[in-house]
């Protein structure tokens, strides 16, 4: 099962930078751990400049050392400069699809329009 964590800051204006540079820092540092299987840093176009940060974990073991690390305290220091309570959700995936999910669909909806037609 793959843990995936999702964390949604919108900073303070004037500390808009400095969470990124955090979080940039983080990033880096959490790619090299174990159980880590990849990070993500996105910033929104909209007028709150929201914030995304994403960590994908092999397992929930994996993900609750990274939470007990001191590199964790970084995570927790972006945190502060916000300007509205951060929102963080935890997401255990237990299956996934890949491109083919997408062909299988768009196979049948030809099929069957094709079917349909006739």
């Amino acid at each position: 099962m793959m843990i995936i964590s999702l964390l949604e800051l919108k900073p303070l204006p004037e500390k808009e930078n400095t969470i990124l540079e955090i979080l940039q820092y983080l990033q880096d540092k959490v790619r090299l751990k174990s159980g880590c299987i990849e990070c993500g840093l996105y910033q929104g176009c909209d007028d709150n400049q929201t914030i995304l940060y994403l960590e994908f974990w092999q397992g929930e073991q994996e993900l609750q050392w990274h939470i007990q690390s001191n590199l964790y305290l970084h995570l927790m220091n972006a945190m502060e400069f916000c300007r509205e309570k951060p929102e963080i959700f935890f997401y255990e995936v237990t299956n996934s699809k890949n491109m083919e999910l997408i062909k299988t669909l768009r196979l049948k909806d030809d099929l069957e329009e094709g079917t349909m037609e006739n």
